[in-house]
C-alpha cells in the first residue's frame, strides 16, 4: 500500500536521541537494546522501514544504517530524515521487498523489523535475513501476534485500516520464520495496548 506523505519544511528532530534512550522508553523496544547491546561501528538493517525511524535513531547510535520498504514516498520521507538531521552519509534507503534483497550474503551484524512481516512472504523473508546476515549475527522482530484476543477484535472492527492480505503471526508462522537460525526466543507483551491512538 503506497502511502502519499505532504512535503514539509524541515524533518529535523529537535530531540533525537540514540536508539537506546529511545528504545528503553517502552517494553517491546527494550528487548531489542537488550539483545544488540551496543551497535555503534556495526552494520543494520532496518527492513520494511516505512520512514526509517528506527534506522535514524540507529545512526544516530553511531551505526551504519541501512533501510528498505517497497513504499517509495516512505523512502522519500527517510532520506528527508536523515539529510534534514546531518545523518545523510549514515543512513541508506532503499526501494527493495523483504523477500528480495540486494545486499551481499553477510552483510549485517544485525537485523530489525517492526510490525512488517505479516505483509510478507514469511519464508522468503526469513531465508533473506538469515542469508544477509554476518557469522553470529542477530534479528529482532516486532509482531503482531494471531492468538492475542484484543487483537482479533480490533482488527475484526477496523477492517479498512488493514491490508486484504495481511494477518497476524500464528506460532506456525514463528516456528516457519526460525527455521533457519540456530537459537530464538520469543516474548509476549502489551494485552492491552491494540487500539490505535490517533
Amino acid at each position: 500500500m503506497e502511502r502519499e506523505y505532504r512535503a514539509r519544511r524541515s524533518y529535523k528532530f529537535s530531540n533525537l536521541r540514540d536508539y537506546q534512550s529511545l528504545f528503553s522508553r517502552s517494553k517491546q523496544y527494550r528487548g531489542v537494546v537488550e539483545f544488540f547491546g551496543e551497535i555503534r561501528g556495526r552494520r543494520i538493517l532496518d527492513a520494511g522501514c516505512g520512514t526509517g525511524w528506527a534506522a535514524l535513531h540507529f545512526a544516530r547510535s553511531g551505526a551504519d544504517a541501512y533501510c528498505c520498504d517497497v513504499s517509495r514516498g516512505s523512502l522519500q520521507v527517510a532520506r528527508h530524515f536523515a539529510g534534514d538531521n546531518g545523518l545523510g552519509d549514515r543512513v541508506h534507503a532503499d526501494v527493495m521487498a523483504a523477500e528480495c534483497l540486494s545486499y551481499d550474503n553477510a552483510s549485517f551484524d544485525f537485523v530489525f523489523m517492526n510490525a512488517a512481516l505479516h505483509h510478507c512472504d514469511i519464508a522468503r523473508v526469513s531465508q533473506e535475513f538469515h542469508r544477509v546476515l554476518k557469522p553470529g549475527g542477530k534479528v529482532a522482530l516486532i509482531e503482531d501476534y494471531a492468538h492475542h484476543p484484543l487483537l482479533n477484535l480490533y482488527r475484526l472492527l477496523t477492517p479498512t485500516k488493514h491490508t486484504p492480505h495481511e494477518r497476524p503471526l500464528s506460532e506456525a508462522d514463528i516456528h516457519l520464520f526460525v527455521q533457519p537460525f540456530r537459537q530464538w526466543h520469543a516474548d509476549y507483551f502489551q494485552l492491552l495496548d491494540v487500539w490505535d491512538k490517533e
